[in-house]
């Protein structure tokens, strides 16, 4: 998640940067031993509303460094172009992403200042805006399209949701209220594929992964279908044969 209230990623341009510089495949395959996909939206990909769009961040470094240079941030001597501040738990994998992700803004000219905080006072931090960019993990939020009401609505931000990087935008607020209101399953389906493609646009977060959902049960157990989103909401349809 990426504050925009912050004065260097308040321009889509430094978002789109940070976007392209970011080698997801091989944060998978070094993170996450190959146990995850790339994601392009909040929703799970066998999500009924759920829109693939990946354009503004496929990894290219290239592309980071010519945006940056668009925007007018030029490198120094050191190759720095600017700071920014990301705050992250003590969490070791979330820490590792804080540490990976300040490596490859580095070869792009972003330094990247890292922030480690055990987790409540990291969430307490996140929960009132206070932090330049951060990274959590949905589970189970996913699982109703209207998370891009509560993540992305104007009316959204804190203390009242969970818009904490203070993104705003007239038309996705007019489509979120719609599709929550549309009876129509078609007419909804096109709202929130308008919604992604904002978000997918404006870049107020950048979608990583999908953590394969892997589980491991005894063989008299039937009904075993693990939820997309990670939660374990699917042990209510298990059976003991």
């Amino acid at each position: 998640t990426l504050n925009l209230r912050d004065p260097h990623l308040r321009d889509l341009r430094v978002r789109q940067a940070v976007a392209c510089a970011i080698n997801r495949p091989l944060m998978i395959h070094a993170l996450l031993r190959d146990q995850a996909q790339p994601a392009s939206s909040l929703l799970p990909s066998t999500h009924w509303a759920y829109k693939a769009n990946d354009a503004n961040i496929v990894y290219d470094p290239n592309r980071a460094r010519q945006l940056l240079d668009a925007a007018g941030y030029a490198p120094d001597k050191d190759g720095i172009r600017f700071h920014l501040s990301m705050k992250t738990s003590t969490d070791e994998v979330a820490h590792l992403l804080s540490l990976v992700l300040q490596q490859q803004l580095r070869q792009v000219g972003i330094a990247l200042d890292v922030q480690s905080y055990e987790f409540a006072t990291f969430f307490s931090d996140i929960s009132r805006g206070a932090f330049g960019m951060y990274s959590l993990r949905w589970i189970g939020g996913n699982e109703d399209p209207d998370i891009y009401r509560y993540a992305f609505a104007t009316s959204s931000e804190p203390p009242h949701g969970a818009n904490r990087g203070y993104y705003s935008n007239a038309q996705l607020d007019s489509l979120i209220a719609q599709a929550t209101q549309e009876p129509n399953q078609a007419a909804r389906i096109a709202a929130y594929t308008q919604v992604q493609d904002i978000l997918a646009r404006d870049l107020p977060v950048i979608p990583l992964w999908y953590v394969d959902s892997v589980v491991i049960y005894n063989r008299r157990l039937t009904g075993i279908t693990p939820s997309p989103s990670g939660t374990f909401d699917f042990l209510r349809q298990a059976k003991v044969q």
